[in-house]
């Protein structure tokens, strides 16, 4: 909202007039009108040895006065602050006779026209102080200009040209124009966040208006002074300031003063929670700035209309309100308005689902007020923009922000943007399961809130105080606590706070089981949701009442609250346009599908017969890996056509900044460089991550055929089934609790059956992977992994007749190889009975085969890049200068059986992989006359792997180190050559964002290195990481690794699987199988940890040719 302290306008360039200049005499002032933005121009002759006083009154506009001596100098520029209410005087001094040049330029804001008076005030000898007392009003002038342009520099420059002033006039004695620039600086002070400061500069100005009587001095002084006392929280000091300066302002005149201490007021009404209060007084100061043609003003009182409207639960009339003041704001070109509206637009967006508009708003906002010094606002707007993050899963860019608002606000003095982000943070810390910081946080926040006797941000702070009581088992205290909250909002009438609190009533109701309560407080949330058009916070309270439906064992009713919610959740997610938010908001809704699920397999086990279960799988498909299926089906699509040219321009000059930015942290971790660097170096590529995000979304929103792609037709069992075919089962396993569920697809049948709820099954598949990821030190059975395979498959294998398994899992399931879990009927692994591939979800695969039907011809049918050089000291690099050729490698004595991997972004330094050579070599025998291009060494590079030849080729592999980086998936890759033949360095790293750029021909991808197949794990979207990246540049299929793998026994797997594809002409899944059996009949390699490490991801038809 907007406080009125002083409201200044930036200043334009001065123009010639193109009238003829009108001559100014004594004693004949002169009227005149003028167009907003125009410029006129007059001559003021005066002899030699004469002093003369300018003076213009302004009656309805502001203008600016500039002074030009007769050689075309600027000898001075007034503007003083306070718009059209004050007098501009200039003096003037002539030693010897001169004319000179006076411009007059209107100011937009005021009327249009606007009147003003111009003319000589006084005209006189010189006197021995007039000298001084033009340097100090020059000073005064300068330090106007200067804090009118509103930047953290000029404000800082204003204040030491201030100071200047302020001793001339000490100097001279003159007290009233010492408060005149003591009350400028205590409002500069207020406006930079030092609080202390300005209330000593103000108080000072008060001291000498009252003393010399000056009543209308002193009213805009106790309003600054309000204004101060009001960012420290002091609200019943803030209270007495407003009302002494109203009345002094009624008192002195003109009416239309006392606008900007009734906007103020309106404030303080607001933030106590007296919101019809607050609208009356808005409404008072609306109607005196109207008449007075006062748009800035007018436009600043309309946005706290605005605001007050959402406090009150009327969100579209709020809009209203805010739209209008955005055009205004446009419209004068000051940005620390735009920012203030952009904020509150997007707090209404963000209220009515548009989670886009929201995101765009807040951004915009944080910017503007970062670039006009205004920390206050600056961290209320990151407040708002961290809630925004959290809401849409992200958790850790949400705390970084909310870390930043709350230093911000800090530093600034600022109390209210400094409780939010304490609430914020306690929130956080809350969900995350640190008591003790959540409890401390709320704590703070809440004695801020009280102390400034904010109401409704105190009822905030209860709801949130309630959530984490019942979060951390307390339910009985935590309804005390929201009964409390509840009776604040119910009394003041604040239907959002309401909402929220009703909803968290509901939650802790549950927790004690009383279900009756509990759903009268959800039904309440869901009427008040809809009543203030938060689409969001109805879905969340359908959500609960479809759960506390199933506690009292009626899954009918519960199906009936939940399916509009996932409509609810599904219109929401089609409005985010940037991939990782759109995951990340779908992600966090997830609990949403799993009801649905649990409510209708429910119904299947009393409806056998009514198809329950096809609607259960029906939904599980619909939860899953919709990222990447939005990814692949843009990819048809030329989303960027007709796009906006400086989008464009800025999302290519981000991409160059990024792989700018990651090549310093990379060069920066190979050389161990200190770790507050390399931190440093990681959040700017985040943050140059999140700008490309953002510049991306707009990209994509603005395009007509994008909203279709986010929105596609529902999943049908029948569609799965002719997916599959006669000769392949699907067997998807959805993580739930109280129970999850699996089902069993063939082409001409579904059968479900329930399984072990998500932890016990998470805690089985850990222990199985933690067996199968380390060699076993002798030949003994793995238990683990033999019970995580009786629990999985012993409902389905009777199932499946032989059939091929296609396996569409989640969570922790995602790091388990299939192929490796022992049939409970013959204590044999998979493999040996079937070929197993692991799918995204069916629908992916429906999508890989529309891609692959419409995809180019290759040019190259196998490109292989391998045994990179990692380093300056390679001695390949010595013999790259040599005439004579490179003898014979012995690879034995140049690497011991390395593991192919990076560990992960963190690690400094690569091995040399010199088996990785033989594989590659061993691979390219295989193809036999086949077009081959085997890249090694020097040319094992990006610009290699980023080419022409790999883009077209059939079949890419990539024998390297791969590195992960868990946090931040778009900076995972692969490691190629770090140094050119010459021994420079050069950019070797392959990221994910980069693989996502990408178009191939590839029928096959395989990653022959280290954990490739792994990746950020999100709910419902499975692993983000390098297999999604190269399914979305149009592989059709991707063979990756789930654990570090060595080298000898990745290069001899290799060799075998190439031996099945080139040389058998077998389907990469086929051929997988037969060299893992192979591989298995070795007595070396006989535990699973070397032949089972690599999966095959994507379609399992079509063989390489």
């Amino acid at each position: 909202m907007n406080d009125f302290g002083k409201l200044i306008l930036g200043l334009s360039l001065l123009l010639p007039a193109s009238a003829p200049a009108q001559e100014i005499r004594p004693g004949a002032p002169l009227e005149r009108e003028i167009a907003a933005g125009a410029a006129q121009t007059y001559t003021l002759p005066l002899e030699g040895h004469r002093f003369a006083r300018l003076a213009v009154k302004q009656r309805d506009v502001d203008v600016v006065v500039a002074v030009y001596g007769q050689d075309g100098s600027l000898l001075t520029e007034a503007n003083k602050p306070g718009e059209q209410w004050v007098e501009e005087s200039i003096p003037l001094l002539a030693d010897a006779p001169e004319t000179f040049r006076v411009e007059v330029r209107a100011l937009p804001g005021g009327a249009d026209p606007g009147h003003y008076e111009i003319g000589l005030e006084e005209i006189r000898d010189p006197r021995p102080e007039d000298a001084p007392r033009i340097a100090a009003e020059r000073d005064e002038a300068a330090a106007d200009r200067l804090s009118q342009k509103r930047t953290k520099e000029s404000f800082q420059q204003a204040l030491q040209t201030y100071h200047s002033a302020l001793e001339r006039w000490r100097v001279l004695g003159d007290e009233p124009r010492q408060a005149e620039v003591l009350y400028q600086t205590g409002y500069v002070r207020r406006f930079v966040g030092d609080p202390t400061g300005a209330l000593e500069d103000l108080g000072q100005a008060l001291d000498l208006q009252k003393k010399e009587g000056d009543r209308a001095g002193q009213a805009a002084t106790l309003n600054q002074i309000g204004l101060v006392h009001w960012s420290q929280g002091q609200t019943e000091k803030a209270r007495a300031d407003f009302e002494a300066a109203l009345a002094l302002r009624r008192e002195t005149g003109p009416p239309a003063l006392a606008g900007p201490i009734l906007n103020n007021l309106g404030l303080l009404h607001y933030s106590a929670g007296r919101l019809r209060d607050a609208l009356a007084v808005f409404e008072q100061a609306r109607e005196i700035f109207q008449r007075a043609g006062d748009r800035p003003r007018e436009s600043a009182t309309l946005d706290n209309l605005g605001s007050v409207h959402t406090a009150l639960g009327e969100p579209l009339a709020a809009l209203g309100f805010h739209e209008q003041v955005l055009a205004l704001a446009l419209a004068t070109k000051d940005p620390g308005a735009q920012a203030n509206v952009l904020n509150n637009l997007g707090l209404i967006q963000h209220q009515i689902g548009d989670l886009k508009g929201a995101l765009e708003r807040y951004t915009q906002a944080v910017s503007l007020f970062h670039q006009v010094g205004d920390p206050r606002r600056e961290a209320l707007a990151l407040n708002n923009l961290g809630r925004l993050y959290a809401d849409l899963g992200e958790s850790r860019q949400a705390v970084e922000t909310f870390q930043t608002a709350l230093a911000l606000s800090r530093k600034a003095g600022a109390r209210s943007a400094e409780a939010a982000a304490l609430l914020n943070l306690g929130r956080a810390d809350s969900e995350a399961g640190r008591t003790r910081e959540a409890q401390d946080g709320f704590e703070r926040a809440l004695a801020i809130r009280r102390e400034a006797g904010d109401r409704p941000a105190e009822i905030q702070v209860l709801n949130s105080l309630g959530l984490h009581e019942r979060r951390n088992g307390q339910p009985a205290e935590a309804l005390k606590v929201l009964e409390q909250a509840l009776r604040i909002a119910t009394e003041l009438g604040d239907r959002p706070n309401e909402m929220a609190v009703r909803q968290s009533l509901g939650l802790a109701q549950a927790a004690v089981r009383d279900n009756a309560a509990a759903l009268a407080s959800f039904s309440r949330a869901r009427e008040l949701a809809q009543e203030v058009h938060d689409p969001a916070a109805e879905a969340a309270a359908l959500q609960e009442l479809a759960r506390v439906e199933l506690a009292r064992g009626d899954p009918q009713a519960a199906l009936a609250r939940v399916e509009p919610a996932l409509q609810i959740i599904e219109s929401l997610r089609g409005q985010l346009a940037a991939d990782r938010l759109r995951t990340s908001y779908f992600a966090s809704r997830r609990d949403a599908y799993d009801l649905a699920i649990e409510a209708l397999m429910s119904l299947q086990a009393s409806h056998p017969e009514a198809g329950y279960d096809a609607r259960a799988f029906q939904v599980a498909e619909r939860a899953r890996a919709r990222g990447l299926l939005d990814l692949l089906r843009e990819g048809k699509v030329e989303i960027h056509a007709g796009a906006d040219a400086q989008l464009l321009e800025r999302e290519r000059a981000l991409r160059i900044e990024i792989r700018a930015k990651s090549e310093r942290e990379s060069r920066l971790q190979s050389e161990k460089a200190p770790q507050d660097q390399i931190d440093e170096a990681r959040k700017e590529v985040e943050a140059l991550l999140s700008d490309y995000e953002l510049v991306d979304g707009r990209l994509r929103a603005a395009s007509p055929r994008y909203a279709d792609l986010t929105r596609p037709p529902e999943v049908k069992l029948a569609d799965v089934q002719r997916l599959l075919g006669p000769d392949t089962a699907l067997l998807e396993i959805s993580l739930g609790t109280p129970r999850s569920w699996a089902w069993l697809v063939t082409g001409d049948s579904l059968s479900s059956f329930e399984l072990p709820e998500q932890a016990a099954i998470t805690e089985m598949a850990k222990r199985a992977y933690a067996a199968l990821s380390a060699p076993a030190s002798r030949e003994t059975p793995r238990e683990d992994v033999a019970e995580l395979g009786r629990v999985l498959l012993a409902p389905a294998l009777d199932r499946l007749e032989g059939r091929r398994l296609a396996v569409v899992a989640g969570g922790a399931l995602q790091y388990i190889p299939f192929a490796a879990l022992p049939d409970p009927r013959t204590g044999e692994p998979l493999v040996e009975s079937r070929e197993v591939v692991n799918l995204p979800s069916a629908e992916v695969l429906a999508e890989l085969r529309r891609s692959a039907a419409g995809r180019r011809q290759p040019s190259l049918d196998l490109a292989v890049l391998a045994d990179p050089v990692f380093n300056a000291g390679d001695p390949r690099l010595a013999q790259a200068h040599k005439a004579s050729p490179a003898p014979a490698m012995k690879i034995a004595a140049l690497s011991p059986d390395l593991e192919r991997s990076a560990r992960d972004v963190g690690s400094a330094g690569f091995e040399r992989l010199a088996w990785t050579r033989r594989e590659a070599e061993e691979i390219a025998a295989q193809a036999g006359s086949r077009r081959v291009l085997t890249a090694l060494d020097f040319e094992a590079s990006r610009e290699t792997a980023t080419g022409p030849a790999v883009a077209g080729a059939r079949v890419v592999h990539f024998a390297t180190h791969g590195f992960l980086n868990s946090e931040t998936p778009e900076l995972s890759g692969l490691v190629l050559s770090m140094v050119d033949r010459n021994g420079n360095p050069t950019d070797g790293f392959l990221r994910l964002h980069e693989v996502y750029d990408l178009s191939l021909a590839a029928d096959l991808v395989v990653l022959s290195g280290c954990r490739t197949a792994l990746g950020k794990e999100v709910k419902g979207e499975g692993l983000l990481g390098l297999t999604r990246g190269f399914l979305y540049a149009e592989a059709s299929r991707v063979m990756a690794s789930l654990w570090p793998v060595r080298d000898r026994a990745t290069a001899e797997l290799m060799r075998r699987f190439y031996r099945g594809l080139l040389s058998d002409g077998l389907p990469p899944a086929a051929a997988l199988r037969a060299a893992q059996r192979s591989l298995r009949r070795d007595p070396r390699w006989r535990d699973p940890f070397y032949w089972a490490p690599f999966i095959l991801q994507g379609d399992w038809l079509a063989a390489p040719r």
